[in-house]
């Protein structure tokens, strides 16, 4: 652990072709970069911190053409943008602030082909379009606010570009608000679904394209649901859903593999990170877990290197980032004593797990 550093860590996001994890801190007010070219021993490269621009951060995003991160200030109401071109000095660009649109932000996905972050505000029951393409200025194109039919606690958004559809989950009205983004200045919801059996508490989202498939988290009922967008993209139907007490107590998000045709869901009261059989998504099978309340305490943030077949975890409790390989490649163990190792069938080699800070 990193005392100095991770202080209530809720998310965690990849700069893969550096093997960089990107962690935020919320009581730090901070964003603290680590390489992970030795995944055994995680090298902190720097950290910026701002108490105004950064109010209690919660989610990070990360735009690989011009090289800066994107952080959510969720006490702030706040977009800030940071320069990753050395994350030996990451430096902040610039910021923007709307109680109407980005009261209570978290997460944003990217549309990195036009400089803007897709985004929501969970307290103003809010979507909004950020553009960032003047880095130093980002600025509010576009919204939909107050709307609590669909977006009672806007919690998570995924982006379906080659649609020009963005998804946003709403923990409070158990539903998925669907917003046509053709124009990001002039935002339209234009379907949705409300299902408070299949999408209780849903916090976090997952859009996989090669799918055409929604994955999502619902705290209310520890499990993951997966929906279907393939017939329309403004109508998601429900193909599955599986619950685990054991390894998504409190399920929070969701990374995906699809190539192996498994999701990994965070439980954040079973301190857990669960592995989910979805190559039948009518069926969804719990496959296998973890549970460590050493660096994994309140399980949350969740990010996949699909190259590097590692997945990152954030403990916002023990202030903590865990590294786990799926690839059965890691040997040696950051830990008290070894974990359990695991068997991902029908992967052939076993998963080991190996941890950070």
């Amino acid at each position: 652990m990193d005392s100095a550093n991770l202080d209530s860590t809720f998310r965690v996001t990849l700069v893969p072709d550096r093997k960089i994890a990107l962690v935020t801190s919320f009581k730090l007010h901070k964003l603290s970069a680590y390489s992970y070219v030795d995944s055994n021993n995680l090298e902190l490269h720097s950290s910026v911190a701002d108490s105004t621009l950064m109010l209690n951060p919660f989610g990070v995003s990360y735009d690989n053409t011009r090289d800066m991160a994107v952080v959510h200030a969720h006490d702030g109401n706040s977009l800030t943008t940071i320069d990753l071109s050395d994350t030996s000095s990451m430096t902040i660009l610039g910021s923007v602030s709307s109680s109407t649109y980005l009261d209570r932000t978290m997460n944003s996905c990217l549309d990195e082909a036009n400089a803007i972050a897709y985004t929501h505000g969970a307290d103003s029951d809010s979507f909004a379009a950020v553009s960032y393409s003047d880095r130093a200025n980002p600025a509010v194109l576009g919204g939909i606010s107050g709307d609590s039919t669909y977006m009672n606690g806007a919690f998570d958004v995924a982006c379906n570009l080659d649609n020009s559809i963005v998804y946003v989950i709403a923990a409070y009205s158990n539903s998925i608000a669907v917003i046509n983004v053709a124009d990001p200045s002039s935002p339209s919801r234009v379907g949705g679904i409300i299902d408070g059996t299949n999408l209780d508490n849903p916090h976090g989202i997952v859009y996989e394209a090669s799918g055409d498939l929604l994955f999502v988290a619902c705290q209310g009922t520890d499990a993951l649901t997966v929906l279907s967008v393939a017939d329309d993209a403004s109508s998601p139907v429900v193909l599955g859903s599986v619950s685990s007490t054991s390894y998504m107590d409190q399920a929070i998000y969701v990374a995906s593999f699809p190539a192996a045709g498994f999701v990994f869901v965070t439980g954040d009261a079973s301190d857990s990170v669960c592995v989910v059989d979805v190559s039948d998504p009518s069926t969804p099978t719990v496959v296998e877990g973890l549970v460590d309340s050493t660096y994994m305490d309140g399980a949350y943030g969740i990010a996949w290197d699909p190259a590097a077949k590692l997945l990152f975890v954030t403990g916002y409790k023990s202030d903590s980032l865990a590294v786990m390989s799926v690839a059965g490649t890691v040997e040696k163990y950051i830990a008290p004593s070894p974990p359990p190792s695991l068997s991902l069938a029908p992967t052939p080699s076993p998963t080991s797990w190996t941890y950070g800070k």
